[in-house]
């Protein structure tokens, strides 16, 4: 019969784009186009195109494995994505990852060495993260840690694509834009993550921020992240004026972040979108000076 047949490639394809989180694939996305955009390039090379789809396929990889090996947790927390719904068996989604990923290196040659370089060191993170030996998931400082270790390659993934020369990195703002936002990434995004995630991380095992520091703690923890990361950018603001609108835009999050968390119960996922929202400003506005100076 018509409902025994497995689903169409097409169908596959679009679970595992849902199982990848759009959302997430959206801020990678834009992390690398800043990078691109500070490196400032009169026009843009023909590698920029492969280079980007190169990279989002390895960001593709690292979220759709991830799905892969969360299974207990995602259905603990009640997570709607395909493979804890049953709609997608992990099997299948464990060998489009690696297609993906093969993909990815296959395509970063076409945008040189030093590019398909980053690729593989964005692969080795996204399986380290998910997978035995390292397991970068079960620790928060760890996961933190690969967190902002993906944000910065991205930002220099791009810029590399873009053809920004890496002897003039310190040229532009680049270096305070991936920093600060890679930090926003990975010291309020785990902290923001981790409040309505408690339940299923326990369930498998993973000491979360929640299961060490409690939710009060955890809670905690993300209102002095977020506002230690807005004051390190108006800071930073103080020297480079380049970033004054993205530190604005970052002590505005810290801000909304902050009340969200404050007011959001322990299973809501608002300040985790409070968060998201935020780095997604803060990237578009760290661009605005070099498309529209």
């Amino acid at each position: 019969m018509r409902a025994d047949r497995p689903p169409s490639w097409w169908r596959v394809l679009v679970l595992c784009l849902r199982e990848s989180r759009p959302s997430v694939l959206g801020a990678f996305a834009l992390r690398f186009c800043t990078g691109a955009a500070l490196a400032g390039a009169e026009a843009w090379p023909s590698s920029l195109l492969p280079g980007f789809v190169s990279w989002m396929l390895a960001v593709f990889f690292a979220y759709l494995f991830n799905g892969v090996t969360d299974v207990v947790e995602d259905r603990a927390n009640g997570s709607s994505r395909p493979i804890a719904g049953g709609l997608l068996p992990p099997g299948t989604a464990a060998r489009v990852a690696v297609g993906a990923a093969a993909l990815a290196l296959g395509l970063g040659l076409l945008t040189g060495v030093v590019f398909t370089v980053l690729v593989a060191a964005l692969l080795f993170l996204g399986h380290a993260y998910s997978a035995p030996p390292l397991l970068l998931k079960a620790r928060p400082a760890t996961s933190a840690g690969t967190a902002v270790g993906s944000a910065l390659l991205t930002y220099a993934a791009g810029f590399v694509a873009a053809g920004g020369p890496v002897t003039e990195v310190a040229g532009t703002s680049l270096l305070p834009v991936a920093l600060l936002l890679a930090s926003w990434m990975g010291l309020v995004g785990a902290p923001a993550k981790d409040l309505p995630d408690a339940r299923g991380d326990a369930a498998a095992g993973r000491r979360n921020l929640s299961a060490v520091y409690g939710a009060a703690g955890t809670r905690i923890l993300l209102i002095a992240a977020a506002a230690a990361v807005a004051v390190a950018a108006d800071l930073v603001s103080l020297a480079e004026p380049r970033v004054i609108g993205m530190a604005l835009t970052l002590s505005a999050g810290a801000v909304v972040v902050t009340g969200l968390a404050v007011k959001a119960d322990v299973d809501s996922r608002a300040p985790y979108q409070g968060f998201m929202a935020t780095q997604y400003a803060a990237n578009a506005t760290a661009m605005l000076p070099v498309l529209f100076g």
